[in-house]
């Protein structure tokens, strides 16, 4: 495959100025000159002699604000920097719908240059996403970009069958966060827990901060709170007493093993025995619900670090804390589910989409996107500026001590949904017991496990 390669003049480089000098590797100059050298085994705009053409570039991200301004405007950004590439992009709308239509685009070769996914949306590293990677060993390489710039659970977790297929953006230590509306806590006459806090402390604690008669609630409901991400929460609550869902090869499950067992046992006392989850009927928005902790509907949620942005972008004003999550038998532990960016085999231009996400992952671009999610590169978190934001050590400490999700040698990483669907759901509404949920959703769960790719 071939094409025009985008060499930046040295006018553009310095035009582009500190912007390059942030990446933590290669600016547009080395990048240029490496693609000069030669091409790499993926051919495209590396290619050798190529001409300087102008080029094009498709990329895909979930979606939805504040991702579609903060792409837009960084692609406005890029092409002042590198006049001859110009990048288009494009919203999937959403996971459900979006990733579909990008395994469709797959297959037709229609696919975007680039893309945004993440570990634990269901899909990625299934077969379609990885046979439409481009392995990104020989990108690196021309580039000379330092992966140690971030955080190493981020790039591992993009690793799949020794090849990095994704380049990190977003460190998503999970749902690690404990916020507690402090009006909330006052108010009942509650102390706020201290940093040795377990998770018996916690549920005598949403016992106390309940008032139903005043529809007042000790936590907000996880499957309201973290919706299709719940199964991040339980793992805070399942690792922390030194279980997981699945056999550290993957090929397992072990949802009906004690540590999981126990952990369900415990999610259904806090939102059925307990009648301490704040109730809701049909199906609200998440800014309701964000909305009902900032007003002190219920004093306590287990979320990840969006729940802050949203509750300043609603324009909510609480007073409240994110701390660490309760300790478990094992102390805490949590899970890392980020985002990355991907460059397609179908793309005719890898270099260039290549250069387009390290634009992406300089440092000042990162610290914008800090601003309403925590991101995988490490020199972005000791910015002064965030070092006040609500749980910056909270999301800190979880995020250089919490490993990936366990990924089935299969890539089926839709495992974790069908989990939330299976068990947790179920479990959570009151409709079955912890034991039984698990042990007739063992059968699909294992089935899931064994599909052949």
């Amino acid at each position: 495959m071939t094409g025009g390669t985008d060499r930046t003049t040295r006018r553009d480089a310095v035009a582009a100025g500190g912007r390059w000098a942030a990446l933590g590797a290669a600016g547009p100059l080395a990048l240029a000159a490496a693609a000069c050298a030669g091409g790499g085994a993926d051919g495209g705009d590396a290619a050798a002699g190529a001409s300087r053409e102008p080029a094009t570039l498709r990329f895909a991200s979930i979606g939805g604000e504040p991702r579609t301004s903060h792409f837009t405007e960084e692609a406005r950004l890029f092409h002042e920097a590198t006049p001859l590439i110009t990048v288009e992009h494009e919203s999937l709308a959403g996971t459900a719908g979006g990733y579909p239509k990008l395994i469709a685009q797959f297959a037709s070769d229609t696919a975007p240059d680039g893309y945004e996914t993440a570990l634990l949306h269901g899909y990625f590293p299934t077969a379609p996403f990885v046979q439409a990677n481009l392995p990104l060993e020989s990108l690196l390489t021309r580039a000379k970009y330092d992966l140690g710039i971030f955080f190493a659970t981020t790039v591992e977790a993009a690793r799949v069958g020794g090849k990095q297929l994704g380049l990190p953006w977003l460190n998503g230590p999970g749902y690690v966060g404990m916020y507690v509306n402090l009006e909330a806590f006052e108010r009942a006459g509650v102390r706020p827990p201290a940093e040795s806090w377990t998770w018996d402390d916690y549920k005598t604690m949403v016992r106390q901060l309940s008032r139903p008669a005043e529809d007042r609630w000790g936590l907000g409901p996880w499957e309201r709170v973290a919706g299709g991400n719940s199964d991040q929460a339980f793992l805070t609550l399942l690792r922390s007493s030194g279980g997981d869902l699945l056999s550290k090869d993957g090929t397992r499950s072990l949802v009906t093993e004690a540590p999981v067992v126990r952990a369900l046992e415990q999610l259904a006392d806090f939102h059925v025995t307990s009648s301490a989850a704040a109730p809701y009927s049909g199906s609200p928005a998440p800014t309701d619900v964000i909305g009902d902790f900032a007003a002190g509907r219920f004093a306590t949620m287990l979320n990840n670090s969006t729940g802050r942005d949203q509750i300043k972008r609603g324009g909510w004003n609480p007073r409240y804390d994110i701390l660490l999550p309760p300790r478990g038998s094992s102390g805490r532990l949590a899970n890392s589910s980020p985002h990355f960016f991907c460059v397609t085999k179908a793309g005719r231009r890898p270099d260039s989409t290549f250069r387009w996400l390290q634009h992406l992952n300089t440092r000042e671009a990162a610290a914008k996107v800090f601003e309403w999610v925590t991101v995988a590169r490490k020199d972005v978190w000791d910015d002064p500026r965030f070092r006040a934001l609500p749980g910056h050590a909270t999301f800190r400490t979880m995020a250089e001590m919490s490993p990936s999700v366990i990924v089935p040698p299969n890539g089926e990483i839709r495992y974790y949904k069908e989990f939330i669907s299976l068990v947790m759901n179920p479990v959570m509404r009151g409709e079955k017991a912890p034991r039984a949920a698990a042990t007739e959703a063992l059968p699909a769960l294992e089935e899931i496990l064994t599909k052949k790719g």
